[in-house]
């Protein structure tokens, strides 16, 4: 889970963040450039929170996009996620998700030690594979 470091170099959790009212600091820290804080702000709109009213995963997008610019795995992997859903502002799904894109995401969360995004995108060889063998007929 996602840890972010208090002013008492207490680690927290998201949720801990959210009960205790520190999403301002985690924010202040966020727009500071600390890549982790992005990630959880990103967090915050993508998967909803008691703190948060609506879900907006094109905020979320664009706080992955900042920690992905830093190369911070996980930035690039929910960046990923995003662009493999094909969600859009206010929850809704964008008809055309970027499948390539995030592969691409997905290889480069990988190569840079994510094992979750490795995991993500041998399930996306898999499932390429399968609909290959299938348009095949075989």
């Amino acid at each position: 889970m996602n840890k972010f470091k208090g002013e008492n170099k207490m680690k927290l959790t998201l949720k801990e963040i959210v009960e205790q009212g520190r999403i301002d600091e985690l924010v202040a820290k966020a727009e500071s450039g600390d890549a982790n804080a992005q990630v959880m702000v990103g967090d915050l709109y993508f998967f909803p929170f008691r703190g948060i009213e609506n879900m907006d995963c094109d905020i979320a997008r664009q706080w992955y996009q900042k920690a992905t610019d830093q190369n911070y795995p996980r930035g690039i992997e929910r960046l990923a996620f995003v662009y493999e859903l094909g969600y859009g502002k206010d929850g809704k799904i964008i008809l055309h998700s970027d499948k390539e894109k995030a592969r691409e995401l997905y290889e480069k969360a990988a190569a840079l030690g994510s094992a979750s995004a490795k995991e993500r995108l041998e399930k996306i060889m898999a499932r390429e594979a399968q609909s290959n063998s299938d348009e095949k007929g075989e």
